[in-house]
């Protein structure tokens, strides 16, 4: 495969799912958000950025190994017990 064709076939693929996430947060998120008061929509995003962020710290300190699912939730959502619960919250 010629190296340009990988690197635009990268490009669309990366560019597909950020796309994606986006989507989701508008669709998803935001629309949840409209349906609190304003206090409380300003609360939730700033745990939800605090999720976010450390979530991406979590993952990076990882990389390229695999992050422990004990792990990840406990930092992440710094969680004292780790249940099934939060496997839904990572779809893993």
């Amino acid at each position: 495969m010629d190296m340009l064709v990988a690197l635009a076939l990268i490009s669309s693929i990366c560019a597909g799912t950020i796309g994606g996430v986006f989507f989701a947060f508008s669709t998803f998120v935001m629309r949840a958000l409209a349906a609190v008061p304003p206090a409380q929509r300003i609360a939730a995003m700033q745990r939800i950025n605090v999720t976010a962020s450390a979530l991406a710290r979590v993952l990076g300190e990882a990389w390229p190994g695999d992050a422990p699912r004990e792990m990840v939730i406990a930092q992440a959502f710094r969680a004292r017990r780790v249940d099934e619960s939060y496997r839904a919250r990572l779809r893993v």
